[in-house]
């Protein structure tokens, strides 16, 4: 599904969404948010079709979507619980994305030092799990050539 379909029936993007972004702070408190990023076009200063933020916070990070739906005028709004995410997403996020809430200094320290260590001890099974695939790849090739040979 394509981003045009995919927001097909959601209201656009609104030209103030960097304004809007900065309204949040009272929301990510009252949900007891403890870090916030912006991910994405939008936090790489890009048009954006939608808006790409991952949020870590004990209550889970559905209870926030309407609220925040609500004070950035979109429904386009992709929103990652990084207490769920996987190490490659905790890494990109860390690495990529702009912090646009934290609850204290300790918090932002605790969080991002994990993600970077999760993301280095995993480092083999990404490695692991390339291998095992580009020679699934290799093996189906070599079959689809001996099919087309035979």
């Amino acid at each position: 599904m394509g981003i045009p379909e995919r927001w097909k029936r959601c209201t656009p993007v609104p030209p103030d969404i960097n304004a809007r972004l900065k309204s949040l702070t009272p929301i990510f408190q009252r949900f007891n948010v403890t870090l916030a990023y912006l991910f994405g076009s939008l936090a790489d200063g890009r048009a954006a079709d939608d808006v790409d933020l991952a949020v870590l916070t004990p209550g889970g990070a559905e209870e926030l979507r309407f609220a925040v739906t609500q004070a950035l005028g979109t429904d386009r709004l992709d929103l990652l619980d990084l207490a769920a995410a996987s190490p490659c997403w905790r890494f990109e996020v860390v690495s990529s994305g702009k912090l646009i809430y934290k609850r204290d200094d300790e918090s932002e320290n605790r969080f991002e030092h994990a993600a970077l260590r999760e993301y280095k001890d995993t480092a083999y099974l990404r490695r692991r799990h390339d291998a095992v695939l580009r020679q699934r790849i290799a093996e189906w090739s070599s079959n689809a050539r001996a099919s087309q040979n035979a």
